[in-house]
């Protein structure tokens, strides 16, 4: 888990820890977690699933985004050797008609080109209502890669 300053409640936090969240990325800090995202026995279960599927759809669902290069969002680009495994998987299970189904970002996102990757969260409010709304496009636009 990565800790933010967010959780703690006084006026402009989400900003601070935005900030703080950057200039740390921006620096190298905490880039790259020697941690895992599934533990071993999870990698394995996942494997035999996809392997041994004869579904004509797939969906994985993930609780921060994969593909994102968003260094600002907490995604399984902090933990690399994760995130290779997975794609190597994927691309050696090679499953039918993958969608990639994540969230924890506070926008709606559809990104990649295959696999597809759709972000949902924060059904109550959206990245524009927020009070650096008018920016919000341009920043997830700068890390759709």
């Amino acid at each position: 888990v990565i800790p933010s300053l967010a959780a703690i409640k006084l006026p402009l936090m989400s900003l601070v820890a935005a900030t703080v969240r950057w200039l740390t990325m921006s620096l190298g800090f905490g880039s790259e977690h020697v941690g895992d995202i599934l533990g071993e026995e999870q990698w394995q279960w996942l494997e035999r699933q996809l392997r041994n599927s004869s579904a004509s759809v797939h969906i994985i669902v993930s609780s921060i985004q994969v593909l994102t290069s968003n260094p600002l969002v907490e995604s399984w680009a902090h933990f690399p050797a994760a995130k290779r495994r997975l794609l190597n998987l994927l691309l050696s299970s090679r499953p039918a008609n993958l969608v990639l189904l994540s969230g924890d970002v506070h926008f709606a996102e559809l990104s990649g080109n295959p696999p597809l990757e759709l972000t949902s969260s924060g059904l109550t409010h959206t990245c524009g209502t927020t009070f650096w709304g008018r920016y919000c496009g341009s920043l997830v636009r700068a890390f759709n890669r």
